[in-house]
């Protein structure tokens, strides 16, 4: 063959001396030397590297067209708690609860003393404690208080009370419905024995205590019985249950030192102030 005719991917021929004689120098130097496409016996590693190389663009091109893992789903976030609700001006507020029965007034079949009754309501008689009406016009009127009313009476009963009070205006009413039973563990509990249900007055949504917390909420009561499992929010009252009792001056303490806490207690947690500065009756 002529070897200005030689395919390219032949090599170069020159290598193996004179074309013409030298057939056998060309087929050792072709063998010798890998050129062209064919290569030789020693490019062997240069073969594997290729496959490797083909084998791992082969696993890269499986991994990419796989479906991905499906990612983890986050737990749900904690139900938000409702924000404690504040003043105009973003002093945090206070809920008082009052008592009614033996606390503010007793409600009597019978007469207490000689003295009328305030009012009469479904055959009972009402006494209005010395003072009550005052108490609740200063906790009406300040800025930092929410008031309501917390009785284990139906609203039927309370409200007619509540309206001489207030002389006929609404506030928020927190029934029997609002209390739990408590007649179980104790020898002396009596079948209408309940006791303050919280949780129930700060998780009612539309009502006065919504939003408000242990930590801005106060029971005026005269049985710490039913503030037993939150007695740090108790202000604790003699009982009113006899004539003496109407007019012991019960609720002129109580408005000024009410008064006190509402102006002094600060955004803090409204059980230190009562720790710190008790009720004296």
């Amino acid at each position: 063959m002529n070897s200005s005719m030689t395919p390219p991917w032949f090599g170069n021929e020159s290598n193996g001396g004179n074309g013409g004689n030298g057939g056998g120098g060309g087929s050792s130097s072709r063998s010798s030397s890998g050129g062209g496409i064919f290569g030789g016996a020693n490019d062997g590693g240069a073969d594997d590297g290729g496959a490797g190389a083909a084998l791992l663009s082969m696993l890269q091109q499986q991994r990419q067209q796989s479906p991905p893992l499906p990612a983890a789903v986050p737990p749900p976030p904690p139900p938000r708690r409702p924000q404690s609700p504040t003043t105009s001006n973003g002093q945090k507020k206070v809920l008082v609860l009052l008592d009614m029965n033996g606390t503010l007034l007793l409600r009597l079949k019978g007469r207490l003393g000689k003295a009328p009754p305030t009012f009469q309501h479904a055959g009972l008689n009402y006494y209005l404690r010395a003072g009550v009406v005052e108490l609740v016009q200063m906790l009406r009127q300040h800025p930092r208080c929410t008031l309501a009313f917390y009785t284990s009476m139906r609203e039927s009963n309370a409200l007619p009370a509540v309206l001489h009070i207030t002389g006929g205006v609404r506030v928020e009413i927190y029934d029997r419905d609002y209390n739990k039973a408590d007649t179980k563990g104790r020898k002396d509990a009596k079948s209408w024995d309940t006791m303050r249900d919280m949780d129930k007055i700060w998780s009612t949504r539309g009502r006065a205590g919504h939003g408000f917390d242990a930590t801005s909420t106060l029971m005026v009561d005269d049985t710490d019985r039913k503030m037993r499992h939150a007695p740090r929010n108790l202000v604790r009252v003699p009982e009113f249950k006899e004539a003496a009792h109407r007019d012991d001056g019960t609720m002129a303490t109580l408005i000024e030192y009410l008064r006190g806490l509402l102006d002094n207690c600060g955004d803090g947690d409204v059980r230190d102030y009562v720790e710190a500065v008790p009720y004296q009756p």
